[in-house]
């Protein structure tokens, strides 16, 4: 195979896993790229609810909230993430750890 074929395969790769570990909240899914593809659309939204009715929650508080309250939200929002990201990168570590050693 060429270099670009194994590229190709790689990004792939990565970019199922990826799908799959939104789609079902695990890191270690053992789902494939056919899996994927022979999802159905009830399937699909099905694992897709949480996230779609979480975003639009957020959607509705970002239009409808006092000007006033988005400073302190975003600052909040931005705390958030920076300890939610630092957590998920630490489990993902130590997944990573526990699953190689």
């Amino acid at each position: 195979m060429s270099a670009l074929t194994d590229l190709r395969h790689i990004v792939r790769g990565v970019a199922v896993w990826a799908v799959w570990v939104v789609l079902t909240g695990r890191v270690n899914h053992d789902r494939t790229y056919g899996q994927l593809r022979r999802l159905t659309p009830k399937q699909l939204l099905a694992h897709a609810l949480p996230l779609v009715l979480v975003a639009g929650v957020a959607v509705h508080l970002a239009l409808n909230m006092p000007t006033e309250f988005k400073v302190v939200l975003t600052m909040g929002s931005a705390m958030g993430v920076a300890l939610g990201g630092t957590l998920v990168v630490g489990t993902l570590l130590l997944d990573w750890h526990l699953t190689h050693a």
